[in-house]
């Protein structure tokens, strides 16, 4: 396409500019200059022209960059003058994440816990911890259980605690809740 066959005609540059201020195809062409009878018509055959697409489209694209000079005019407003604080922290938060600095970022964060000791070092740390505590625990407490374990990584989700030995098994200590006295 040549330079003179991209330019639009003055009728097309009229129907461009009323697409874009929101007309309806036929009324954007009787706002051009065609005639009422034949306007969908001419709307219709103007919208297949390459030049008038691309016009309509960087018209919509300013309208656009615009509108957010406005809104962020608006959320600036928010955010100095507002009296809810809720509103002045939306608009900052909003000014904020639009230029590309969010306020609040979420991430999230696995950790992973190995624990090498063998299953009568994991009893023994037990036992300690109950002494330190001052937590007396009854004969048959603990019941260790060694069950191989996956890579040796303990289970999270479980509802026991699973560590893992040295040998690459898991130790399962199960510690019954004391039942709740009643005042």
């Amino acid at each position: 396409m040549t330079n003179a066959s991209n330019r639009l005609t003055p009728r097309e540059r009229i129907f461009v500019h009323a697409i874009a201020g929101g007309e309806k195809k036929a009324q954007a062409a009787t706002t051009a200059g065609y005639s009422s009878k034949s306007a969908s018509q001419a709307a219709t055959r103007l919208l297949t022209r390459e030049r008038v697409l691309v016009a309509i489209q960087r018209a919509a694209e300013q309208k656009l960059r615009a509108g957010v000079a406005v809104g962020v005019t608006v959320l600036v407003r928010l955010a100095l003058g507002a009296k809810s604080e809720d509103v002045i922290y939306k608009a900052a938060c909003a000014i904020l994440d639009r230029g590309g600095m969010p306020l609040i970022k979420t991430t999230e964060t696995h950790h992973l816990f190995t624990d090498n000791r063998s299953e009568a070092e994991l009893i023994e740390h037990v036992k300690r911890l109950a002494a330190e505590l001052k937590v007396a625990l009854p004969a048959g407490l603990i019941e260790a259980e060694v069950e191989p374990g996956e890579n040796g990584i303990a289970d999270t989700a479980s509802a026991e605690t699973d560590h893992p030995s040295h040998d690459g098994t898991n130790v399962q200590i199960h510690i019954p809740s004391a039942p709740r006295r009643r005042r």
